[in-house]
């Protein structure tokens, strides 16, 4: 006998941006940060995810005859298993 198997899951689709900007004394930056995901719960507990995710700081620090800055930049896919209890 065979028994059909009901879907029992449901999806999310979220997004999360950060934007952070700051000025303390001669150093000035930023952080930016977004990703993009969706994750299928087979159960309450159970779920796989998949997702764009963006990294970008960036700092300068501005001294009397120089200018120093740091710029880092990573960007990427992500896939993950999630358990909740």
């Amino acid at each position: 006998m065979v028994m059909p198997m009901t879907i029992l899951g449901h999806q999310f689709i979220s997004s999360v941006y950060i934007i952070l900007l700051l000025t303390i004394s001669d150093f000035e930056g930023g952080i930016l940060s977004l990703s993009l995901k969706t994750e299928y719960f087979f159960t309450d507990d159970v779920a796989l995810g998949a997702g764009y995710a963006i990294f970008d700081p960036s700092v300068r620090q501005m001294g009397v005859v120089f200018y120093n800055s740091l710029k880092y930049s990573h960007e990427g896919l992500m896939a993950y298993h999630l358990l909740k209890y």
